[in-house]
């Protein structure tokens, strides 16, 4: 009977330690996906960070473009306007009369 009992006891701790066998391994893959997983996110971070930097770029030139073509329309505005102060003669240009007015 004490032998009956004791192989009872055996198979249960086989059972046991089998099943910590298998969440060992579930708690290894787990870590093992959480790893890549941190690596992908400090990847992806990085490439938004460049991404970012390479957006603040463009936009930096882009206002500097602007700047400067709104201070040429202004430079170009404030010069004054001739339009009924010319006599245009049938001589002429009509491409001299455009600019003119």
């Amino acid at each position: 009977m004490e032998g009956v009992m004791v192989g009872q006891n055996l198979k249960r701790m086989n059972a046991k330690l089998n099943l910590d066998k298998v969440a060992m391994l579930q708690y290894e893959k787990s870590s093992q996906y959480y790893v890549e997983q941190g690596k992908f996110m400090q990847n992806q971070v990085q490439k938004l960070a460049e991404l970012a930097k390479e957006e603040d770029h463009e936009y930096s030139k882009s206002y500097q473009t602007l700047s400067d073509f709104s201070k040429h329309s202004a430079a170009l505005y404030s010069f004054p306007i001739i339009s009924s102060r010319i006599a245009l003669s049938p001589h002429s240009s009509s491409a001299f009369a455009l600019l003119a007015i």
